[in-house]
């Protein structure tokens, strides 16, 4: 049957209209049940990009299609036969191939019968949703330069020579890389909605402490690391390289400003030359929060440093979870991580208000790391631990080990600051469980914490009770019942708080 079978169905207006548009023929038969063939998806693509004239020069069958999608490129990655039924995956292939070519326009016919055809450099994204493609490397960000070009506003990125806004994306976070995306327009305003930069960089990326500012061989155009095997390895910065320092560029750096104590760097092969373009260093410093003045956007810290949001051009804090955090929200002792540029203009930093308590029950170095064990969590110790110069600051070495301290940690997890809990009492009552009898299943503890807040813990498999029928001290299963116990909690084996 042919288009007249499909009158009775919902769609016939929009099938009459593909019909009438050429983007079907209408020969066509109306098989709604039958899968659609690869050469069938071909016409149909070939006739919306404006490319059927040409084919029907060509025989105007689906051989005729095909030949002119291989022509422009339509089927570039395409391995399936004409024959075959479309696949999702070659489908999205050819639409994905689709937005690189240029549409095709027919304006008339010269004397001998040939068409004049007219490529307008546009394609179909173009033409019909105001959509471009953005490629090439990122100059520019809100905050900074990398070619002492112009610095556009917040927001806003600067691809080879064009102004786009950032968007949704993180287009921002990427200068120095080659991007390829597409971005909308907008009379003359471009605003990225899509990026990707993994197929046109080589990056190195490597952590501070697999930098080796020690070796003979560092400079300022020499980098030292040691890989993931241990091995040493080597990188030659060419004299054009552009150094960018927590966000911006750094145009008279040296070689000591290419190793952060924490952090890490990045090394930016944006053209695939095998020489590197940019070299990319974030280095942050961990500050314990003493008070704030939030009106006037000043943090003051345990080491007696004064920290100036206001006063920054720039400056964002963001939770261990990415989200917004206001200055206001800052409490005492709260670790903040912070990435802040050479002009102290910008200001980026990851707020932790993690903490633990408990009793250090090791303290261990690994490949030169320092770890303690509190209570039976593995934490190590942040090196700006050892650099903090604060009056009353404790020690924090062998002679830790049994001693209850609180610690707070950084962005990473590591411990960034003690206090060393050395009297005092800790107000708790439990609950989950039974008097004259033992723990419930999962017993726990509602502490009463050093900073006014209760808190609730999980009491460990064995905990010491003070058996007040025959005043000794026993230990309790979790699940278990005792005879008459009659108790009250004294104490743990440092697994009941933690």
């Amino acid at each position: 049957a042919g288009y007249d079978s499909a009158n009775d169905i919902e769609e016939k207006n929009k099938i009459q209209l593909a019909a009438d548009m050429g983007i079907i023929g209408k020969t066509w038969l109306f098989e709604p049940e039958r899968s659609v063939t690869a050469g069938e998806a071909i016409q149909l693509l070939v006739t919306v990009m404006g490319y059927d004239e040409l084919a029907k020069d060509k025989g105007g069958d689906i051989l005729g299609y095909a030949a002119v999608a291989r022509s422009i490129g339509l089927l570039d990655g395409i391995s399936a036969e004409l024959t075959d039924n479309l696949i999702w995956s070659d489908f999205i292939r050819m639409l994905y191939n689709l937005t690189d070519i240029n549409i095709m326009k027919i304006y008339g016919y010269t004397t001998d019968g040939l068409r004049c055809t007219s490529v307008n450099d546009v394609t179909l994204l173009n033409e019909y949703f105001n959509i471009y493609k953005a490629e090439g490397v990122i100059s520019a960000n809100g905050n900074t330069a990398i070619d002492h070009g112009d610095v556009p506003d917040v927001g806003r990125i600067r691809v080879n020579q064009t102004i786009l806004y950032a968007g949704e994306t993180d287009a921002a976070d990427k200068i120095g890389y080659y991007i390829k995306g597409y971005a909308l327009k907008s009379g003359d305003t471009y605003t990225l909605l899509y990026y990707e930069a993994e197929s046109g960089n080589r990056l190195w990326n490597i952590d501070s402490e697999d930098l080796m500012p020690s070796h003979s061989d560092w400079s300022a155009f020499r980098i030292v690391y040691e890989d993931e095997n241990g091995r040493t390895k080597q990188l030659s910065l060419p004299s054009s390289v552009a150094v960018i320092y927590n966000g911006k560029s750094l145009f008279d750096y040296t070689a000591d400003d290419l190793s952060p104590k924490l952090g890490d760097i990045t090394v930016i092969d944006n053209d695939l030359d095998g020489t590197p373009e940019v070299v990319s260093v974030n280095e942050y410093k961990n500050y314990i929060v003493d008070s704030i003045d939030a009106e006037n956007g000043i943090v003051y810290t345990k080491d007696n440093q004064k920290l100036d949001f206001d006063s920054a051009g720039y400056a964002k804090l963001l939770s261990v979870n990415n989200d917004e955090y206001l200055l206001s929200e800052l409490s005492e002792y709260a670790v903040l991580s912070l990435e802040i540029s050479k002009d102290g203009d910008l200001i980026k930093g990851v707020v932790s208000k993690d903490k633990r308590s408990g009793i250090i029950n090791q303290y261990r170095k690994e490949r030169g790391k320092n770890y303690i064990y509190l209570d039976d969590d593995k934490i190590r110790i942040c090196s700006s631990w050892d650099d903090l110069t604060i009056s009353d600051k404790c020690s924090i070495d062998e002679d830790s080990v049994g001693g209850r301290y609180v610690v707070y940690l950084d962005k990473n997890g590591e411990a960034a600051y003690f206090i060393e809990k050395k009297s005092g009492e800790m107000y708790a009552f439990s609950y989950g469980c039974k008097l004259a009898g033992g723990f419930e299943k999962n017993p726990g503890l509602r502490v009463f914490t050093e900073d006014g807040t209760w808190n609730e813990y999980e009491a460990s498999d064995k905990t010491e009770v003070f058996d007040k029928t025959t005043n000794t001290i026993k230990t309790v299963k979790s699940g278990e019942v005792g005879s008459n116990i009659n108790y009250g909690i004294i104490g743990a084996d440092r697994k009941a708080i933690q």
